[in-house]
């Protein structure tokens, strides 16, 4: 008789095998005492298997050393047309069983139950009528829409992630609040922003704000791409040329459009250009939290011009 584990995309690890030494039959009950090492994170389900026996199931959690599941988005000021709130969270291991972990709101507490088959996945009410991946959430919690405090706690009673989004000044009707980074747990609410979605929000799928994808790293990059405010070390932004530069644009943008920082640089033939950048506005102020674009055009020596584009985060220290 062998002692399995089976997680949830089915893979199996035999943690022991028994050996009967006497004839069985059925109602009899059989005590052995076994020690067992398993260092698998995640809810697995332990069962016996073997020739002619039936056995139950017993789900087993191991705690994360990192959550695997983190808040994602946000929709508190749902529209008439969609009087529905939810939270959406993200998950870099799918499937994922949700079974006994807690979603926090303020002070009230909803128990998950089900298995996240797809990375973005909405909790919300039973009534959900949407083509959407969600799990419908008994005792949904009401999400104020002056703000809250989300925190999600494995089956073990560990916070896992957190997010104050009390007063936060994007709340807005019809238009849900997201998580500019993916799988990053305790985020600073103040770094989450208003969906740039057609209709407002994008629920289900990636997020509209999340970090853009490098459009070309080795054009434009910025080190580190997460920069945090106040913490004394700057961004380090650096265009390289295919061939020798001339004269290169560096600005920095808003996701909204508003001008942050401006620079030019004549290259004189180098094959890159560099600045750095603090996370203050010209005048020395520091910029709000939350995504900022950087753009660079540059002219190179034979003539040619070239555009690209970068998306970097400024977050709390």
């Amino acid at each position: 008789i062998d002692l399995l584990a089976i997680n949830p995309s089915g893979d199996k690890i035999v943690l022991h095998t028994f050996k009967l030494m006497a004839d069985c039959e059925s109602g009899d009950t059989l005590g052995n005492l076994v020690s067992v090492r398993f260092e698998y994170p995640g809810t697995w389900l332990w069962t016996l298997n073997g020739e002619d026996l039936s056995s139950d199931t017993v789900a087993v959690y191991t705690p994360y050393t990192r959550s695997p599941v983190t808040f994602s988005e946000v929709m508190n000021c749902p529209s008439p047309q969609e009087p529905a709130e939810w939270i959406e969270l993200y998950s870099k291991e799918i499937p994922l069983i949700l079974d006994h972990w807690q979603i926090q709101v303020d002070q009230r507490v909803t128990e998950l139950k089900g298995v996240m088959t797809v990375p973005y996945m909405v909790i919300t009410h039973e009534k959900w009528d949407q083509y959407l991946p969600s799990l419908p959430a008994e005792r949904f919690p009401v999400l104020p829409n002056s703000g809250f405090v989300l925190r999600l706690f494995d089956p073990d009673s560990n916070l896992m992630d957190s997010v104050n989004l009390e007063n936060h000044p994007d709340f807005t009707t019809g238009v849900s609040l997201e998580n500019p980074q993916t799988g990053h747990p305790f985020l600073n609410g103040k770094a989450w922003h208003r969906s740039r979605a057609l209709r407002g929000h994008s629920a289900g799928m990636e997020n509209s704000i999340a970090l853009l994808p490098q459009e070309n790293i080795t054009f434009i990059s910025a080190d580190p791409r997460v920069l945090k405010q106040g913490a004394g070390e700057p961004m380090m932004i650096t265009v390289r040329g295919e061939k020798g530069l001339s004269y290169v644009e560096i600005h920095i943008f808003s996701l909204t459009g508003n001008p942050v920082s401006s620079h030019e640089i004549n290259a004189f033939s180098s094959p890159l250009a560099q600045i750095f950048w603090d996370g203050n506005f010209e005048n020395g102020s520091p910029v709000p939290l939350g995504l900022y674009i950087i753009t660079a055009k540059v002219r190179y020596v034979d003539g040619t011009k070239k555009e690209g584009f970068e998306s970097v985060l400024v977050n709390c220290p």
